[in-house]
Order: C-alpha cells, then structure tokens, then sequence
C-alpha cells in the first residue's frame, strides 16, 4: 500500500512538471515558406531560406518565441513569416544575363 502511495505521489510531482512546461514554449507551425519546431520560450531559432526559385538557401532567417510562449509577429504584416526575398549573387548574374538578352533581341527586332 506504501509502495503505490509513492508511485502516485511520483506520478503526480511528473504531470505537475509536465504541465508546468506546457506554457513555456512556441508551438510547432508553418509560416508559408518553413515548418518551424517547438521553441523553449525566451529563445531566438534559424534556419536556412528554402532552395525555391528566387530563393537563396544560404540566407539564415530568424524567428523568436518570446518569454510567454508567443512567436512574435512582424508588425508590417502582423503575422508570423520568413523573409526569404533575396537572391544570391550568382542568382542577380543569371537573371541580369537573361534579361539583357531578351532586351537585345528584342530591339534587334
């Protein structure tokens, strides 16, 4: 009878602990672009930008989850997102080179 008296009391301090937890972490979700994981609160998380088109996979971009457990917003846009919006140099050469070329035969027309 003891012996299970001190399981429930040690089960019970570990739903205590468990829950004490709960509030104390950024939920896993999708921004549109990237799946960011569960985030012990008060902690800044990156990763790379995805390899899509017009993406540069080298770029880090940043998130926070702050200390209520919250990620914050961008206040232009008043949602959680990543701004993956730039193009490596190699990227700008290609799309200069193609544009340039389109724009002579095109006037050569």
């Amino acid at each position: 009878m003891v012996a299970m008296e001190g399981e429930r009391l040690i089960m019970t301090q570990s739903q205590y602990k468990c829950l004490e937890l709960l509030g104390s972490f950024c939920s896993r979700f999708w921004d549109g672009l990237l799946c960011w994981d569960e985030t012990p609160a008060g902690t800044f998380v990156s990763q790379n930008c995805p390899d899509y088109p017009s993406f540069d996979p080298l770029e880090k971009v940043t998130k926070y989850c702050d200390e209520s457990g919250n990620w914050v917003h961008s206040s232009s846009i008043n949602k959680t997102w990543s701004h993956c919006l730039t193009f490596s140099k190699e990227k700008i050469k290609v799309k200069y080179s193609i544009l340039m070329s389109c724009t002579f035969v095109w006037s050569c027309q």
